[in-house]
């Protein structure tokens, strides 16, 4: 079965958002936020079950613009310091003294922002999936060549066809389609939306088949 929260809300609004939160398991344990990747992601259940729910505390909440979160898809007021001021006010509004903090790829990165502005409120961090989005980790991810595309070349060759479609190169995609995306038609927007995703959804399903590869070669 999966887990259901204890308690669910909103913080006060900020900048015109609404960020949704969830608390799981035991309400007087130790706390630990989990935060989402993206981004544009969301908080899962799967961000929950790893642990002991009888005995901590887990607080998930989706990043301003994502899940719950009011409203879907805005970018306006919307950088690291603005999530790691939410990040405060989760923790100010539920009275936690100190919390342990887990992120996996951009949560990550949101993870270590928070405590580099808060070390004081951070017991511990457990990090995965390590992605700290500096330019160059994004030009080897997502805009020049000779970066993680020499690992997969044919999930790049399609990422390229599905560019040219839309006239766009790897180091403008990014805010190209983002404006294409304002005038587009509902099919185009699914279009574009599941293009993009699609680079990302396929890097991760290759990457999991190669760690289930490594685990039986270790297994045998």
């Amino acid at each position: 079965m999966n887990p259901k929260p204890f308690n669910t809300g909103y913080l006060k609004e900020q900048d015109g958002h609404q960020v949704y939160f969830a608390e799981y398991g035991n309400p007087k344990g130790e706390a630990i936020v989990t935060l989402h990747g993206g981004p544009g992601s969301k908080s899962k259940v799967k961000h929950v079950k790893p642990y002991d729910l009888q005995k901590y505390r887990v607080i998930t909440f989706d990043q301003r613009g994502c899940g719950e979160s009011n409203p879907a898809g805005e970018t306006k007021a919307n950088t690291t310091q603005d999530l790691v001021s939410d990040m405060e006010q989760l923790r100010s509004k539920l009275k936690i003294k100190k919390w342990f903090v887990v992120g996996g790829s951009w949560g990550a990165t949101l993870a270590l922002a928070y405590a580099q502005a808060h070390p004081d409120k951070v017991n511990g961090l457990l990090l995965s999936s390590v992605f700290l989005a500096r330019p160059r980790d994004v030009e080897w991810a997502f805009t020049k060549k000779n970066g993680i595309e020499r690992m997969f070349p044919d999930l790049w060759e399609k990422r390229i066809e599905f560019f040219n479609k839309y006239k766009v190169t790897p180091a403008n995609a990014a805010k190209t389609l983002l404006e294409k995306m304002k005038s587009a038609s509902p099919e185009e927007m699914k279009e574009i939306t599941a293009g993009v995703n699609n680079w990302e959804g396929n890097l991760m399903s290759a990457q999991a088949e190669l760690i289930n590869i490594v685990g039986s070669l270790e297994a045998n």
